[in-house]
């Protein structure tokens, strides 16, 4: 018989490992279930961690990498606390801004307070931010005692860097663009040819080659397309090289898509296929300006807006709802934006011809952008909407796509519409109310929509008209397929068959 293998360690230590292990087993336990007996790793925690885990207002500072000194009475009037840090930044390094660092700091600070009111006191750095909460809520910050101080910060700055643009002389060589500067941009003055359709606010005059939007009777934007065949200025015609132009004209506004110049009686800006130009009018701002300095005084954005509408009603943007609007005079330079959020204010641009620009004293929720333009923000967006279409989809889904046409169901504040992908077909908004609940392509001219408990339409693309293939206000309309071989139609549980 074989001798049994001796153990080399005794009864006694085998029991002390035993029990070894299963303390270590039972430290990793409780540590992996009270994850705020650990510090916190700056810029490692998700969301969701950040808000377990910062449970003082010390936690806070180390967090975000700054020095913890400590917290007293606020020697302040208003205020519940005084708390001495030492930021990791300045409020500004080297020219850049560090807002959100700051406003993040701020924030998490108010929740572990329960949203006292307090200060963050370095005096290193001479920063204080004074934050007062109310119900629950931050409702003021004072940064170095300044409201709004990254705003007014930058709305100095753009003093200092503003833009210089002197205006070019150029040969103008198309009659549309000279006969609408004889007219002072009265569209009805002027015999520009035959609209054949209406999108995104612009009239299409689809045979002559350009789009018009006007706004109070007066021409807001003509843009011109690659089907007008005659130069515009100089013997620059839509689709023109940029290096050509900035080679004959030299550089305005750069470092943009798009060549963009200033002259005595327009803006224009050339495109990879259109050259879009835009009035430049001259304003009187004195009724305007007066009106900013009685909302500087009373404070009431609501007359403000009022009285702004009633003396100027040529807005090209207004957007609004119970707690947000803003408002665009793009060729006068103003953009006004207010939300409960982050409310932007009063903005003055580049292009603004009124004195208030040249305002010393700061007046209430005015904010200066005079190192950009506002018709180069308003042309980048057109032409953001007018020319980025995403059909990538079409191979798997085919039946939400065309190959000709590209569809744009509307929202609030923007219009249903189709788009001619190649051009060939004038693009043309949908004359119809209501949000759009489900659709097909037919094929890649006829759309097929449904609005919710109402009916079923078809749109032809092509020749853009419309016409109604069934309305029922007691019906969902909830289009779920469609079989293009056999044009059988499934829709609220039934098939039926469409002629088109």
């Amino acid at each position: 018989m074989k001798n049994k293998k001796k153990s080399i360690f005794t009864k006694k230590q085998i029991i002390i490992m035993v029990i070894v292990a299963v303390l270590f087993f039972i430290l990793i336990l409780a540590i992996a279930l009270n994850p705020t007996g650990r510090k916190s790793i700056p810029n490692q925690k998700s969301e969701v961690d950040l808000n377990k885990e910062l449970e003082t207002i010390e936690d806070v500072v180390l967090f975000y990498e700054s020095q913890f000194y400590g917290v007293s009475n606020s020697q302040e009037e208003g205020y519940d606390l005084d708390i001495s840090v030492g930021f990791k930044y300045n409020l500004f390094e080297e020219e850049q801004s560090k807002e959100s660092f700051f406003k993040d700091f701020y924030e998490k600070i108010a929740m572990v307070t329960n949203f006292k009111s307090f200060r963050l006191i370095d005096q290193s750095k001479d920063i204080t931010i004074a934050v007062k909460c109310n119900n629950g809520k931050i409702s003021e910050v004072l940064i170095n005692g300044v409201k709004d101080y990254y705003k007014k910060e930058s709305s100095n700055k753009s003093r200092e860097n503003s833009l210089n643009v002197e205006e070019i002389k150029v040969t103008i060589n198309s009659k549309e663009l000279n006969d609408l500067i004889e007219a002072s941009w009265i569209i009805n003055n002027v015999d520009l040819g035959t609209v054949d359709s209406t999108c995104n606010k612009y009239d299409i005059y689809f045979d002559e080659g350009y789009e018009i939007r006007t706004i109070q009777g007066r021409v807001y934007n003509i843009v011109f397309k690659p089907k007008y065949n005659n130069p515009v200025i100089e013997d620059f015609k839509p689709g023109v090289k940029l290096d050509r132009v900035k080679a004959a004209l030299g550089e305005s506004y750069t470092d943009y898509d798009f060549m963009g110049y200033k002259t005595k009686d327009f803006y224009i800006y050339f495109s990879e296929n259109e050259i879009s130009v835009y009035p430049n009018r001259r304003y009187d701002y004195t009724e305007f300006e007066n009106l900013v300095k009685e909302y500087d005084e009373k404070g009431n954005i609501n007359e403000f807006m009022d009285k702004l509408t009633d003396i100027w009603p040529d807005y090209d943007k207004y957007e609004y709802d119970s707690s947000y609007f803003e408002i665009w005079y793009t060729l006068k330079g103003v953009k006004i934006h207010y939300n409960s959020i982050n409310p932007e204010g009063i903005q003055i641009y580049e292009n603004y011809k009124g004195s208030l620009k040249d305002e010393v004293e700061a007046l209430r929720d005015v904010y200066y952008k005079l190192n950009q333009n506002l018709i180069i923000e308003k042309e980048q967006t057109r032409i953001m909407t007018t020319t980025v279409y995403d059909n990538s989809g079409i191979a798997e889904d085919p039946i939400h796509y065309s190959n000709k046409f590209y569809f744009m169901p509307g929202s609030t504040f923007q219009s249903t519409r189709v788009i001619s992908i190649d051009n060939k077909y004038p693009s043309s908004d949908i004359d119809i109310v209501g949000e759009i609940y489900s659709y097909v392509w037919l094929d890649d001219t006829h759309l097929l929509f449904s609005i919710r408990s109402r009916g079923m339409y078809i749109f032809n693309a092509e020749n853009r008209t419309l016409s109604t293939l069934v309305e029922d206000e007691n019906s969902q309309f909830e289009i779920t397929n469609f079989d293009r071989s056999t044009n059988i139609l499934e829709y609220d549980g039934t098939r039926v068959q469409i002629d088109f």
